[in-house]
């Protein structure tokens, strides 16, 4: 999500907002990672940000060092799986039982 808003900004150009020479344009989410590859900041986004993504129906929702992650079966377990990126940045240990609120918290931001 944030490719688009960095190629439009290395280009020097805007986003047509949300139409284009008589066509719907569908606005970005993202943002652009220019100032981050520059190292003119430190984050693309905020900790408190939400940020969500689905394909082929798998999803996910981050946000700060939260992820919770849905992989149907037979790929995957078919319940939201809850990591701490902090402490367990290669996503193996599930601790969705044992953080009663995150879950709950990320679930809310996704259905948003």
């Amino acid at each position: 999500m944030d490719v688009a808003p960095t190629v439009l900004d290395l280009a020097g150009t805007a986003h047509p907002e949300t139409e284009y020479r008589g066509r719907v344009v569908a606005l970005l989410r993202g943002r652009s990672l220019l100032p981050y590859l520059e190292r003119r900041s430190d984050t693309t986004h905020d900790a408190e940000e939400a940020i969500g993504w689905e394909l082929f129906s798998c999803r996910a929702v981050r946000q700060g060092n939260w992820k919770a992650v849905f992989i149907p079966a037979p790929a995957g377990v078919g319940t939201w799986q809850l990591y701490d990126l902090a402490a367990d940045p290669g996503e193996t240990n599930d601790i969705a039982g044992t953080r009663a609120a995150q879950p709950a918290t990320l679930l809310a931001s996704w259905q948003r």
